[in-house]
């Protein structure tokens, strides 16, 4: 069975070609956010107001890939994504999250993962409210697009907010023209919002430039993001003080913990990985004449699996028992007239 590696020393290597993530779509716009102060300084925020009346996630709600499928049919002749018969020129269609994930693993050492990989054809100004209770429902996100080296990757990121602390910030476009709203988010700023534990001890240092910075990092550079305002917080969930970090110092204050390097060519090589499995496994079923003609071919499912220390696992994986891609979303997409 075909295995990656994951050792630190065999990425150590030259950064890949990464491109500058584009704004290709948006969901939620009545969402979006603004950060009218970014600043240093005390504070006295406590997390725990409202947190009886807050608005959670429904216990049910199937969070895969659901609101990025949906947003694929929505703008389906909008985004005109390329058609590709050829393996190799798949897209990768995913969350943020899932990126950081993978791109974190040579470095992790207590969270396994397990990502299931699907080959479906392509078709062709108010101030802030700290009283007020939280709603998990109200999520403004953004889709991107890019390059790693010859892989092209979709995915949707959420967003906390634009920075508007240096410039005015006008509101959207109340246009329904979605290349006004995207032209208009494009030239925005954003900015990460994080809270931690104070910093008081060595150990804490430690393990904040060990195990936090790594992944505040990643989910940054994969948007584009240059800076994080942290609040920091004590035990009694009181934020006393807001600190600044710049993305590009955040590398450099752990250098001794980690490489950028590393995280973006396991990442690279993973998806090369990932293609190479599912070459074998359209090659044993449908031959080698499928590698080029994957619209043709009925949908491949395969399952990847890393524990701490180990390599990555690829076995197979029942769509039908666990399904991904849901019934609405296979019966129309493709479909839309033109």
């Amino acid at each position: 069975m075909a295995e990656l590696l994951t050792h630190q020393s065999i990425y150590r290597r030259q950064f890949p070609n990464f491109g500058k993530p584009k704004i290709i779509g948006y969901i939620g716009l009545e969402n979006l956010k603004y950060v009218q102060s970014i600043e240093e300084k005390n504070v006295n925020y406590d997390l725990n107001l409202g947190i009886e009346q807050a608005k959670r996630k429904p216990p049910d709600l199937d969070v895969k890939l659901t609101e990025l499928l949906k947003f694929l049919l929505e703008n389906e002749r909008l985004l005109n994504l390329p058609v590709h018969n050829d393996l190799e020129s798949a897209q990768f269609f995913c969350y943020r999250g899932l990126l950081t994930c993978i791109a974190c693993t040579p470095y992790e050492k207590r969270e396994p993962w397990k990502i299931a990989v699907i080959l479906y054809k392509d078709k062709p100004d108010k101030a802030p409210d700290p009283s007020g209770p939280v709603d998990e429902t109200e999520e403004f996100s953004l889709v991107f697009t890019t390059n790693l080296n010859r892989h092209k990757i979709v995915y949707g990121a959420e967003m906390d907010g634009i920075r508007c602390d240096q410039s005015h910030v006008s509101l959207p476009p109340s246009s329904k023209n979605p290349q006004e709203v995207l032209k208009y988010l494009s030239t925005k700023n954003f900015v990460e919002l994080k809270t931690n534990r104070h910093i008081e001890f060595s150990r804490q240092e430690l393990n904040f430039k060990k195990f936090k910075t790594i992944k505040w990092w990643c989910q940054s550079f994969l948007t584009g993001v240059e800076t994080i305002l942290c609040g920091c917080r004590n035990d009694s969930g009181i934020v006393e003080e807001l600190k600044m970090y710049r993305v590009n110092d955040l590398p450099k204050i752990s250098k001794k913990f980690w490489d950028p390097s590393v995280c973006f060519n396991f990442l690279d090589d993973f998806f090369t990985f990932v293609k190479r499995c599912l070459a074998r496994e359209i090659k044993r079923k449908h031959g080698s004449k499928g590698l080029h003609n994957i619209q043709s071919l009925p949908m491949i499912s395969l399952l990847f699996e890393w524990h701490p220390e180990e390599s990555v696992h690829v076995s197979d994986y029942s769509h039908e028992d666990d399904p991904i891609l849901f019934d609405w979303f296979l019966e129309r997409y493709g479909k839309t007239s033109t």
